[in-house]
């Protein structure tokens, strides 16, 4: 029984240690996000930072990252950032990565599906017109 109880305050302890606090994501405006253990929130202020916390702004949100190592820095709008503990401060703030909303139609070209099957159909429609209106030669 004391064995039991024994592993059971171990793995107590090493949950409670796995999710203490690494740092704040204060100073937050507009929409910020925080996701950690499958659970996502908006931020309104200020919100405690752990190991793993993925943080996703807005268009319109950014905030202030204060790590408990020393390691602080600014999120702006529309970019992503998610908390490990055992990177240096350079290696997590170039980790940062921006959100860029996916284009319509994909590609990348910028246009939707609907406009390229629109031009594509135009464009067949005016080579059978033009194809019906030219003169026929002699012969023919």
């Amino acid at each position: 029984m004391k064995l039991l109880i024994t592993a059971f305050l171990a793995a107590a302890s090493t949950v409670s240690l796995a999710q203490s606090s690494v740092g704040k994501l204060e100073r937050v405006e507009g929409i910020v996000s925080v996701s950690y253990n499958g659970s996502m929130n908006t931020v309104t202020g200020s919100a405690t930072l752990n190991n793993g916390t993925v943080i996703v702004s807005s268009a319109t949100g950014s905030g202030y990252v204060r790590l408990d190592n020393g390691c602080d820095f600014e999120l702006r709008p529309s970019q992503l950032v998610t908390i490990d503990n055992s990177m240096n401060c350079a290696a997590l703030r170039a980790s940062i990565k921006t959100n860029t909303p996916p284009v319509a139609g994909g590609g990348g070209s910028g246009f939707s599906n609907p406009v390229i099957i629109g031009l594509g159909v135009a464009a067949v429609g005016a080579a059978v017109y033009n194809n019906n209106t030219k003169k026929k030669a002699s012969g023919s």
